[in-house]
């Protein structure tokens, strides 16, 4: 690994979130699969479709719905295993612990070993507000997110070795909210976050972050 001088200087160091996301999406994965399995064995129901017959019951379908609803969880959470088996000691390193509107949110992705991106390494950042919503289909609250703002930024493959780490820099606009204090899952919060991502052969390298932004 290359010297950097910098690294020592640096004051906040923040690992990928990709693994997290995907033992949730394993979570939800299991949840249907388990519930696709109760419906049919607790609920058999049987196809019929004519609304006249006293067996009208379509519901025979239902353990298909909640397979499909599984496996639309299970990829992501294989996709996230794996990229998370290959690049999740990959770390956010930040100059400043917390960055305040109107500053600059500056530092690096750090990737154990070297990468050989085929082309340039693409930044996201967001700030993601989530707001309670009343929903008139179901009849019920939900909590649904909004980006707020977002920044993109490009770094060439030129002359960066992932190893010492991949620099980037974003101005916080003035007025730009700040990072909810507590539970996320409440009302109304903010988050920021920073994706990462460069294509490479076989899987691409991408990575997720949490950020601090703050008065």
């Amino acid at each position: 690994m290359r010297n950097d001088p910098a690294a020592k200087s640096r004051a906040r160091t923040v690992e990928s979130s990709v693994g997290f996301h995907a033992s949730t999406d394993w979570i939800m994965a299991a949840l249907f699969l388990i519930a696709a399995v109760a419906a049919a064995v607790y609920l058999p129901a049987p196809l019929v479709f004519d609304t006249n017959s006293p067996d009208f019951g379509p519901f025979g379908f239902l353990p298909l719905i909640l397979c499909a609803g599984a496996l639309r969880y299970a990829v992501p959470a294989l996709r996230g295993m794996i990229r998370s088996r290959r690049f999740g000691s990959a770390t956010m390193e930040l100059d400043s612990w917390t960055t305040a509107p109107g500053g600059t949110l500056k530092g690096v992705i750090r990737v154990p070993g070297s990468l050989a991106p085929l082309g340039d390494y693409e930044f996201l950042l967001q700030c993601v507000e989530q707001r309670e919503e009343y929903d008139t289909v179901r009849n019920t609250t939900r909590l649904k997110d909004h980006v707020r703002g977002e920044q993109t930024l490009r770094v060439s493959r030129e002359g960066v070795h992932a190893e010492d780490g991949v620099p980037f820099s974003f101005v916080i606009p003035t007025g730009a909210l700040t990072t909810s204090s507590g539970d996320l899952m409440n009302s109304q919060s903010v988050r920021w976050l920073l994706e990462v991502k460069a294509p490479l052969k076989g899987m691409n390298f991408y990575g997720i972050y949490g950020v601090e932004i703050r008065a």
